[in-house]
């Protein structure tokens, strides 16, 4: 990961074991274990 603000998102989502970084660009967290999601596929898995 080359941009250290993706680099810090990416770990707090780890070390809060989130499921998701939801983020319009997930193109940067490719090397995430978190996986990156958009904001429209996160609210397609939203309870109603």
């Amino acid at each position: 990961m080359t941009d250290v603000g993706d680099a810090v998102t990416s770990e707090a989502a780890h070390a809060l074991n989130l499921d998701f970084i939801v983020t319009r660009n997930t193109r940067d967290f490719q090397q995430s274990p978190i996986p990156a999601i958009e904001p429209e596929a996160f609210c397609a898995i939203l309870p109603e």
